[in-house]
């Protein structure tokens, strides 16, 4: 019996091994160049998405529509006001972390879920590279972008300090509950300028092969929808996380309560 033990011991250390470089490969350090990284081209793409819309409605105004030689001029205008008005929620997300302290009796949660998001990370990985082998670039960057978000999720889990998570032995069960279920949330925050930007690109990489394949012409409403998003997902990430984070206010305030007693 103590030789299986040592057995499942040896591998649990070789495991241990595993995890730690997974650890590696999303450390603090990563993350916070990949958001630094996300913020030097968000703008670029603000402006690519703003030309290329302009391009995208004059090439099919001269090829006979009509109406889209106002789509030219509105449009792009529309997406520089929708930037405007979206800028501010940037630093209003950040705010939002840093200002939503959650803690957590014990890392073994995360370290679970992060593991999880990292196995399937690399399955959308290789999901990814077949379709863009195969010639579905679309397809394949959707899948890359999925990918983009599971490991990003994996770096806040092994590193709960980014989302302002405190694992504590004082942490009750009920503000457990809060945290494990407040995590997703609060990573969709913390990253929402890399998800902003990636959605942008998609719709970038969308209206490109509409403009040099007119049989794509219809695909622009699916382009046009991604760029919005992308533009406007600071405000609905900002929101969404208000409404949600009211009713976790409201358990926290509870079980407050009952530690003070």
């Amino acid at each position: 019996m103590e030789k299986i033990d040592q057995i499942l011991s040896n591998l649990y250390l070789k495991l241990d091994i595993v995890v730690n470089f997974l650890k590696k490969i999303t450390s603090i350090k990563l993350m916070t160049k990949l958001n630094d990284l996300s913020k030097k081209v968000h703008a670029t793409l603000i402006i690519s998405s703003v030309a290329l819309t302009f391009v995208f409605f004059l090439r099919y105004y001269f090829s006979g529509y009509d109406p889209f030689l106002a789509y030219a001029i509105t449009a792009p205008v529309g997406i520089i006001i929708l930037a405007y008005l979206s800028k501010d929620f940037h630093k209003a997300c950040s705010n939002l972390i840093s200002s939503n302290k959650t803690t957590l009796s014990n890392g073994a949660i995360l370290t679970f879920n992060a593991i999880l998001s990292l196995i399937a990370f690399f399955l959308l990985v290789l999901a990814g590279v077949a379709q863009l082998l195969s010639g579905e670039a679309i397809t394949a960057f959707t899948f890359l972008l999925y990918a983009l978000l599971l490991y990003m999720s994996a770096g806040t889990q092994f590193n709960p300090s980014l989302l302002n998570i405190e694992v504590t032995d004082n942490s009750s069960s009920g503000e457990d509950f809060v945290t494990i279920f407040s995590t997703y949330l609060k990573s969709f925050v913390y990253f929402e300028k890399i998800i902003s930007a990636a959605l942008i690109f998609v719709g970038v990489l969308t209206l490109l092969t509409t403009i040099f394949d007119s049989s794509k012409v219809f695909n622009m409403t699916w382009a046009f929808g991604l760029i919005t998003s992308g533009v406007a997902f600071p405000i609905l990430v900002y929101l969404t996380f208000t409404i949600l984070w009211f009713f976790n206010s409201i358990i926290l305030s509870i079980l407050s309560i009952g530690k003070s007693r």
